[in-house]
């Protein structure tokens, strides 16, 4: 009985944030408008079956998580930052569309859109599931910290933010928006802040190993960056 609880509370979060509040920018009064278009619908499916997906799953994810040992505190504003721009995608794109302010493309720039957005949401919580209790949204260590240098952490120091960026971007395009795009930019600004503190404390904590494995990887795109 806990567990469903968590699910539908889990559940009901995501759709209201991924839905709820786009349609609150769209305009309550105008759901017919936002339903015209068979991208647009496309996005509400997706956003319903992935965060029902996402709430089966999630509850579980960092449950076993201990009390870190190590945190960098200046970190705790990255989180407030990033939360704050994901809710200023998902309402300034679909102001801006149904308005038609700063729009880029054509239709087929909507379902790059979708498809960006299911490759981020999927690279996120694979990421996630791969470190399980190790797992925080804090920069952070925890009693007995392991590096992670295998599964998507194979070549890419960094999965689950090149998923974060994806998946906002994915937003964007899905609305078609350019301050939606202006938004994304400034998430990967913020982590690239993350990740320079992050891999400081990861260079102190594992030395030689961390070395090696920074050697052999690369931070977000493979053979780019």
């Amino acid at each position: 009985m806990v567990r469903l609880i968590r699910v539908f509370i889990t559940f009901l979060i995501g759709c209201t944030l991924f839905v709820g509040l786009p349609l609150l920018a769209w305009g309550p009064a105008d759901v017919s408008g936002f339903a015209a278009d068979p991208a647009r619908r496309g996005y509400v499916a997706l956003v319903l079956i992935l965060n029902a997906v996402a709430a089966y799953r999630i509850p579980e994810v960092g449950k076993a998580a201990m009390l870190p040992t190590t945190t960098v505190r200046r970190q705790h504003f990255a989180v407030v930052l990033l939360g704050a721009l994901c809710v200023g995608i998902v309402m300034v794109a679909p102001y801006c569309d149904r308005r038609r302010l700063a729009l880029i493309g054509g239709p087929t720039v909507r379902y790059v859109g979708l498809a960006m957005y299911l490759a981020g949401f999927l690279a996120m919580h694979v990421a996630e599931a791969h470190l399980g209790r190790l797992f925080s949204v804090e920069v952070s260590l925890q009693p007995g910290h392991a590096l992670v240098t295998d599964g998507p952490y194979r070549f890419i120091r960094h999965p689950r933010y090149l998923g974060i960026l994806v998946f906002s971007a994915g937003i964007a395009l899905a609305f078609r928006s350019a301050l939606g795009l202006a938004l994304a930019a400034a998430t990967l600004l913020v982590l690239l802040w993350r990740i320079r503190d992050e891999e400081a404390l990861m260079r102190r904590e594992f030395g030689p190993a961390w070395e090696v494995y920074r050697r052999r990887s690369w931070r977000l795109v493979p053979l780019i960056f």
